[in-house]
């Protein structure tokens, strides 16, 4: 069996310095044939023979071991960004996670930025849709005694459309905008209820609407009542049984919108009905004008 020695071809317990030498000219030979003829199997035993060799001689790490060593790229370049890939491998769920985690929060931060922008700040959830938002909007302001600078948005979704990546996209910002406090008012389709009734989306009535602004019309309305569910130790598994939302399909606070018309997008043929039901979001950071809105809006 040869010795390391002997496999660089050099005498027994020759000084480093040579075999550093004696190691760089192999390599520039075996580059030279591989770079003209290609590398064979042949040449890539070749040179893992030499270079372990090498290394047992010199005490180098093995890990620095380069299998490439004909690439143009430089191997502490390739061994980093090779370790960057096995970590991302083994980790990439946990990192997934961490840059939806980040993308929210700078959602967050941008949606707080922005709050005080609009004194209030309306989302529609469901078949619901508009052609203008800014001008929907200031539609809005423009016939609320309310509210001076209004802002709505929507979240469309209905029977037909399924989800699609701007709807995930959507959702992805209506939970950013629940999260930071952004919304004041909710206003959602019987389906938009359903999806969000148990993620404490919005803020219980019941009290509310003891006041004295909806004591005229608080007999005339539809309640839309919520049982507050359990699993099966019997642990709530959602908010407190109450009101949190009142049935508007009937409103004509829309009607006379025109070019800013909102517009109806449920599915009668897929089943869907013409449903609308409002509701002040259970994080608003503006809940007196919040209540203020609600009782002007179920006076239409």
């Amino acid at each position: 069996m040869r010795s390391d020695y002997e496999i660089l071809g050099l005498p027994e317990n020759s000084d480093k310095a040579v075999v550093e030498k004696k190691y760089g000219a192999l390599i520039k030979q075996y580059k030279y044939k591989t770079d003209e003829h290609g590398v064979t199997d042949e040449d890539a035993k070749y040179y893992q023979t030499i270079t372990e060799a090498y290394n047992r001689i010199t005490g180098r790490d093995p890990g620095n071991y380069d299998d490439n060593p004909t690439s143009v790229i430089p191997y502490p370049v390739r061994r980093f960004f090779g370790k960057l890939a096995t970590l991302f491998d083994q980790y990439k769920l946990v990192i997934f996670i961490l840059i939806f985690i980040v993308t929210v929060g700078i959602i967050v931060i941008v949606q707080s930025n922005t709050i005080t922008e609009y004194d209030l700040n309306i989302k529609f959830i469901g078949s619901f849709d508009t052609l203008d938002e800014a001008a929907f909007s200031k539609k809005i302001s423009e016939k609320s005694k309310i509210s001076e600078t209004a802002s709505a948005s929507f979240y469309t979704i209905t029977t037909s459309s399924g989800y699609t990546t701007e709807n995930m996209n959507q959702a992805t910002q209506f939970q950013s905008q629940l999260i930071s406090g952004y919304l004041d008012i909710i206003i959602m389709d019987s389906e938009g209820w359903l999806a969000y009734k148990n993620q404490k989306a919005f803020l219980k009535l019941d009290d509310i609407l003891e006041e004295k602004e909806f004591a005229q019309f608080k007999d005339k309305l539809k309640l839309i009542e919520y049982k507050q569910p359990h699993d099966e130790k019997g642990m709530a598994t959602g908010p407190e049984s109450g009101i949190y939302a009142i049935d508007v399909t009937e409103t004509t606070f829309f009607d006379d919108f025109k070019d800013q018309k909102l517009e109806w997008l449920y599915d009668e043929k897929a089943g869907q009905e013409k449903c609308m039901y409002i509701a002040i979001a259970g994080t608003t950071k503006n809940v007196e004008n919040a209540k203020k809105f609600l009782a002007e809006f179920l006076n239409y």
